[in-house]
Formats: structure tokens, sequence, C-alpha cells
């Protein structure tokens, strides 16, 4: 899928809401913070940032309410966010959604009680141990020199944070750190860092949102890019299996995900998650039925005026054999079976094929991203998910519909 930056436009609303209620199953995957969780900084780059957002979050009664409902309409819900596992789990209680936390270190599925760490990341536990104490030396440092500085650790990520409202100082002392961290404790380790607007962080370099979510998809039997094949309980593809974008549920129903969103303010390095969604589009879209054989390979009628074997030929002038021809060339003269006619087969149609599901990619902000849609804020957001809601009470989904 293409990687470069664009300047999304505006979603169409309407279209968003049609796909919406049209669908019969949904995957909708939602940023926690910059989204649901709306900080000021997702909306002013200037404005200054409560660390205690980082420890406790408290999303709306309401906001809960509406996933909650979601969740139960026929919508998987995947909650992605850089955020402690424990902070999530207070901020979306005992909801029934796919969670990805700490920047993708780690994921939890809806009835789940533990937290799956990425394996990659567990055999560089030794490493990791040594790199994350010598870099939160440096952040300790930086903090102690910038004025409301704070800095915000995880199992597997740790993160200074500096206002970005003080003449600049926090982001001159970001690239100090930046050169420290390059030149000292990073010089050969497996981390990253990653910049953010008003923050530096340090990630596993293997530690990603877009490959958290990719093993979901994989759980939920969809695979990016794969229009025909599932992954075998050995780990191996099978070309036999049911096509793609069918989740453990839908195998028993035979329907597949035919709308899938994602909407998030993510950092440019996470951005990835949208190529990950976007690859969910690029499923052959064959038709539904198909008749054996090429329009252009089909064999040329027998000439109207020569008899069929067991047929006799319904006599025609020139005008009417001018008239059925150029209404259609491929159609044979009306035939009057005679007592020896043989039996015609019935027409075989091709089972049906697969769609690709309808894909959206939305950023929060009119800003460059690898997104094709932007809203202009999180109130929009808001806005979209009350309306979905809505819709869950107000129209009953056709769950066995067919996919043209």
């Amino acid at each position: 899928s293409d990687s470069r930056l664009n300047l999304p436009p505006i979603v169409d609303q309407q279209l968003l809401q049609m796909s919406f209620k049209k669908a019969g199953k949904r995957l909708i995957i939602l940023g926690l913070t910059g989204a649901l969780l709306g900080l000021p900084a997702s909306d002013d780059k200037k404005a200054p940032v409560n660390p205690r957002v980082f420890e406790k979050v408290e999303l709306e009664r309401a906001l809960v309410a509406q996933l909650r409902t979601l969740a139960q309409e026929n919508c998987t819900l995947v909650i992605v966010s850089s955020l402690h596992r424990e902070v999530m789990e207070k901020a979306l209680p005992d909801l029934p959604c796919w969670m990805i936390a700490e920047s993708g270190a780690c994921c939890r599925g809806p009835k789940a009680k533990v937290w799956d760490e990425d394996s990659s990341m567990l055999s560089h536990q030794g490493d990791q141990r040594e790199w994350m104490g010598a870099v939160e030396e440096r952040m300790v440092y930086y903090n102690k020199r910038t004025p409301g500085s704070f800095i915000t650790k995880t199992r597997h990520t740790i993160a200074w944070h500096y206002q970005p409202n003080i003449n600049e100082h926090g982001a001159i002392q970001a690239k100090d750190l930046l050169m420290q961290l390059w030149a000292g404790p990073l010089l050969s380790a497996p981390a990253e860092t990653v910049v953010g607007p008003n923050f530096v962080e340090v990630r596993p370099s293997e530690c990603s949102s877009a490959s958290q979510l990719q093993t979901i998809l994989n759980r939920l039997g969809i695979h990016p890019g794969r229009s025909s094949s599932t992954v075998s309980e050995d780990g191996s593809y099978s070309e036999d299996k049911p096509p793609s974008y069918i989740d453990e549920e839908a195998e028993d129903t035979g329907h597949a995900y035919d709308f899938v969103v994602c909407i998030g303010d993510f950092i440019l390095r996470d951005e990835d998650i949208f190529q990950v969604v976007h690859q969910l589009a690029e499923q052959d879209k064959s038709p539904v039925g198909s008749i054996a054989g090429d329009r252009d390979t089909l064999e040329e009628p027998a000439p109207l005026d020569v008899a069929l074997p067991g047929v006799d030929p319904v006599p025609m002038d020139e005008d009417e054999k001018i008239h059925l021809l150029a209404a259609n060339p491929y159609v044979s003269p009306p035939i009057r079976p005679s007592e020896e006619a043989p039996e015609v087969e019935e027409l075989q149609l091709d089972a049906p094929q697969q769609t690709a599901p309808e894909v959206f990619t939305i950023t929060i902000g009119k800003r460059p991203s690898r997104a094709n849609f932007h809203l202009v804020n999180v109130g929009d957001l808001s806005f979209t998910l009350a309306r979905w809601v809505w819709t869950c009470h107000h129209d009953t989904p056709e769950i066995g519909r067919a996919h043209v």
C-alpha cells in the first residue's frame, strides 16, 4: 500500500453513515489519546500538557456507553494507545473490546484477563533492562533542567514530555536529549527513538501498534493482502480455506466484515497502522457470480439457417434474423424442441466470492497523513459515534445480505 503522506480531504459524513448502516458486520479501530480522550494537545499543539492524564484517564460516561453499545451491535472494537496497560483497563472498565497498549508492546482480547506480550520483546528483556536504565538517567537529567517537564514509563517504553509554551526551551532540550541518546545508550541497543509533539519516547525496535493490530486481525481470521487463504493451526497459510475477513464467530454464519474504519490522532511513526488497514481493501473484487468462460472466448453460435441436432429451427424471415442479431449477437434463434431433443443442462454459476470490505482511515485534524480522510476535531468523532449508536437502535442491518 502507499506509504506517502498526503493532505486528506474531510470525510463525507453521509457516505460514512451509509456504509456503516448497510454493513452486516463492522470492525472499528479507535485511538485513545488524541481521539477518544481528546487531549488538548491534539487540537492545540501549544497547550500545556497535564501529566495526570497519563496516570488516570477518565472518559465521559456517555462515551463509554456509546462504545459499549457498538460492541454489542455486530461491531468489533479495537482501542489503540501508548498509555500503560493498567491505565487503559481503568479507562475502559469491562468494555468488550480489543486493546493495544504501551505503543504496541502488548494487547488483550475482549474476554481475556491477561495481557499478551510481544514475543520478540520477551526474548530481548535482558538487553532492554540495560538500555532502559541508561535512557532514564539521561531523561532525569533533562527533566530537572526543564520546567514543567515530566517522565512517563511503562514496562517496555519510556518518554520525556515537555511543555511547548516556554520560549521553545523544551524543544531545544529535546534536541540535546536526542543527541545524547543516539551517541550513548542507543548507539547499538535494540531500541528506537520516537519524536512526537512535545515528547521524546524510546521503545524497543520491534514495538509497534501496527504489528499488534496485525496480530489481532490474524486472530479474527482477517489476513490483509490475502484474498483466499487463512492461517492453519500450525501457523502456515492454506489456499483451500474459506476467504479472508472472516472472524471466529462469522465462520459459523458465513458472514464477513464489510465495513472497516480506523480513526485516530496517531504520531507519524504509528501511522503505519493506517497502512495495515489499507491492505484490507486490496482483496480482489470479483463478481458474486460469474459464468464459466469469458464473452471473448465463448464459441460463436451456429448460423441461424443451420438446424441444430435434435431441434427444428423456427421459420424466420430475413428481417427477423437481422433484428435478433442486432439485439444480441450471442443469442441463438428461438428453437422448438423436437420429440427427440436432448435435455439441456442447467447453467451453473460459480460460488459467490468474498469481496473486500469498505475501508475508511481517518485522522483527527487537517494535516499531512497516511490516512485517506480527516475529521476536523474530536467533536466530530463524538458526533460520528453518536450517529452510529442511533443507527444501531433504529436500523437493523441485513446480516445475511448478499455482497455486491
